[in-house]
């Protein structure tokens, strides 16, 4: 991925550490100077483009605040990947970062990190350096939930959610 200067990052934007928000120093494209920049995509994060490239803000944040860019990935605590308030964001691993994320969309269990098998039992798992952790195969899917809550708690501490 491309990178900007530090320098050129806080000239081209003030960073609003009470709101999040990152704010245009100058003109861009028909957009009025000191105007929020960016914009949510689909995934709920504020993409922001500089110099012809596009960000994910928070990793603007974070290289604007520290003096250098992220070397891991920027996790949101509170999950809300649009809220770039600086005591919100952290590093991580792709592993902490995934513990912390939410139950899938197509998730036909309902509960994160379990998934039904064809016989209708429910297996439980959590991932440790890409590979699957197995837990078990429970009769319902709360046990089998209760399974992967036990061992991710342990796994990533304070990265953890249920889901």
């Amino acid at each position: 991925m491309k990178k900007i200067s530090i320098k050129k990052l806080n000239n081209t934007f003030r960073y609003d550490s009470k709101t999040g928000l990152l704010w245009r120093r100058h003109p861009y494209h028909k957009k009025e100077m000191d105007t929020p920049a960016g914009w949510k995509s689909p995934k709920g994060h504020i993409i922001v483009c500089v110099f012809g490239t596009n960000f994910k803000a928070h990793r603007i944040v974070w290289a604007m605040q520290t003096g250098r860019w992220p070397t891991k990935q920027v996790d949101h605590k509170n999950r809300n990947g649009s809220d770039n308030r600086w005591h919100n964001l952290r590093l991580a691993s792709n592993g902490q970062n995934r513990s912390n994320s939410k139950t899938g969309r197509n998730s036909r269990s309902g509960f994160k990190c379990v998934t039904v098998t064809p016989s209708n039992k429910f297996v439980a798992y959590f991932k440790k350096k890409n590979t699957r952790v197995h837990l078990g195969t429970f009769l319902t899917p709360q046990e089998a939930h209760a399974a992967y809550v036990t061992a991710a708690a342990k796994q990533y501490g304070e990265f953890f959610h249920a889901g």
